[in-house]
């Protein structure tokens, strides 16, 4: 490509309350096509008036960010339900938010992506799944800021006219385990299905997604790539001493003295037999958990109160990004026996930090790994034990780990991700 293209990124999980593994997707792709000298905007379904002066804009973008928002579709035939109607249909047409610096926005750097222009169109993401669920058709926006790509960090029913429209599918864990999710399974499959003909095609981030998904959806088989992906996280540049004392004061534990897993804490994420194995085995390590509580925690936290009232695990619900990144440093091993990934982040970032992993031996989390971690049969309690026993006695076996991980974490990192990234989009620019 001679001239690099511009590109619309989505906000859709920018904007969550809650950060989730796509919207660190989102954020990693929108630095990595600006660091490869694109010109990237970001799309906002964020509640701002239009026509407001540009410091009110900046006011209440950050007012907006980060917040849970309320939609209410118009009154039925009312002049405001005509008009989102016929928008629908025709397009709607995305508003420059412009900024002057006049909010004091640092509290926010780790949810902005990189970006040139940031554009809103308001409920944009909630107006486009009920239009989707009452007419089976994607909602249209028009092409007012001259895109030639826009990637969907996540399966959405909109298009933008007259741009090559990619949307990546992570996994399709509401086919392959719907008993793990809480998602609405005939829709989603009629938007898979919608996507097969809709998108200009389809990104991912495994070679264990791509062929799952063709699996469940053979249409995809001839516009589907896996670029895979990266991660921000790195060594820090503060000492380690430092951030040692850091955890120490604040947790309570020291270095390699913890073993920690983050994320969700979901049915997927196998939480319930981590506890049971963790709580069976005879480590004097505690069990960091860093994880907001999901659906069905009744079931997979069974043994969290036992685990805590006997003071062998401290849960954390939520650490911003710069502590997180400490914890995971420290650890003797990052504990991830994680049932079904699309990829499997917290491996890949476990290794670029130089922390041992156990992790499943099955789909995604076998490929991103390969040989790099200890791999263990998620569904089987006793061998998740034997795993975390093994971390926790053998030292050279850690150390190991630690050396095939950094070793490993090349394979995902930014210089070969802009390779994969600039291989597909070419494919896409040539249709």
């Amino acid at each position: 490509m001679k001239i690099a293209p511009r590109v619309l990124v989505d906000g859709f999980n920018l904007a969550l309350p809650k950060g989730t593994g796509v919207a660190t997707y989102g954020r990693v792709l929108s630095r990595t096509l600006s660091s490869m000298g694109f010109k990237v905007n970001v799309l906002y379904g964020l509640n701002i008036p239009r026509r407001l002066n540009e410091n009110l804009q900046e006011v209440m973008f950050f007012n907006q960010l980060a917040a849970d928002m309320r939609y209410r579709r118009p009154r039925l035939y009312s002049p405001g339900w005509w008009r989102q109607t016929a928008f629908n249909f025709l397009g709607h047409k995305a508003e420059l938010i412009r900024f002057n610096n006049c909010v004091e926005a640092r509290s926010f750097e780790e949810h902005m992506p990189t970006f040139d222009c940031i554009f809103n169109i308001p409920f944009i993401f909630q107006m486009a799944a009920g239009f989707f669920k009452k007419t089976g058709c994607f909602l249209k926006i028009k092409n007012t800021m001259n895109q030639d790509i826009v990637h969907w960090t996540y399966p959405l029913p909109i298009k933008v006219i007259g741009a090559k429209n990619i949307y990546t599918i992570h996994d399709i864990v509401p086919m392959k385990m719907p008993y793990t999710t809480l998602d609405n399974k005939i829709y989603y499959y009629n938007l898979m299905n919608s996507l097969a003909n809709e998108a200009d095609y389809i990104c991912t981030v495994s070679e264990y997604s791509k062929d799952t998904i063709v699996d469940f959806f053979p249409k995809f088989r001839n516009k589907i790539f896996n670029t895979y992906q990266s991660t921000p996280f790195t060594l820090s540049d503060i000492s380690y001493e430092r951030t040692e004392r850091e955890i120490n004061k604040l947790f309570g534990i020291s270095d390699g003295g913890y073993f920690i897993y983050f994320g969700q804490l979901e049915p997927k994420k196998n939480i319930g037999r981590l506890l049971e194995a963790f709580l069976l085995s005879e480590t004097n390590r505690p069990l960091v958990l860093v994880g907001s509580n999901g659906w069905k925690e009744e079931e997979e936290l069974r043994f969290l109160e036992q685990g805590i009232a006997m003071g062998v695990i401290i849960h954390i619900p939520y650490v911003p990004v710069k502590l997180l990144r400490s914890l995971i440093q420290h650890a003797r091993a990052v504990l991830f026996p994680s049932i079904f990934e699309g990829f499997g982040l917290p491996i890949l970032e476990a290794f670029n930090l130089k922390t041992a992993v156990l992790t499943s031996n099955t789909g995604a989390l076998k490929e991103v790994a390969s040989d790099a971690a200890l791999l263990v049969d998620p569904y089987d309690v006793n061998a998740i034990k034997a795993g975390i026993e093994r971390l926790d006695k053998d030292d050279f076996l850690c150390n190991s780990l630690k050396d095939k991980g950094k070793e490993r974490a090349v394979y995902f990192d930014e210089e070969n991700y802009k390779k994969r990234l600039l291989e597909f989009y070419s494919i896409v620019l040539e249709g």
